[in-house]
């Protein structure tokens, strides 16, 4: 299994359930068209675990990686609770 760089569990931090969807994805979607690199699926929305102290730095770390410039929107961050 792959390890998930967002996912990492340290102390003092909390896990976050954080939305996201591709607006470019679901913009060429409409037009009955596929983004060159992203999968089509990303039109709808995922979430993604992240470990972070709070929220801005939950949602600070998922956009270093769902960048905004790709098309990349948050509609979400959520605590998660395990157990």
């Amino acid at each position: 299994m792959a390890l998930d760089p967002l996912y990492c569990p340290k102390s003092g931090c909390q896990t976050f359930g954080v939305s996201l969807y591709n607006a470019s994805v679901r913009s060429l979607l409409k037009d009955n068209r596929s983004h060159a690199f992203f999968h089509d699926d990303w039109a709808n929305e995922h979430c993604q675990r992240v470990t972070a102290r709070d929220e801005n730095e939950a949602r600070t770390l998922a956009y270093a990686r769902f960048r905004p410039e790709e098309g990349f929107v948050i509609t979400e961050v959520v605590p998660l609770s395990f157990g």
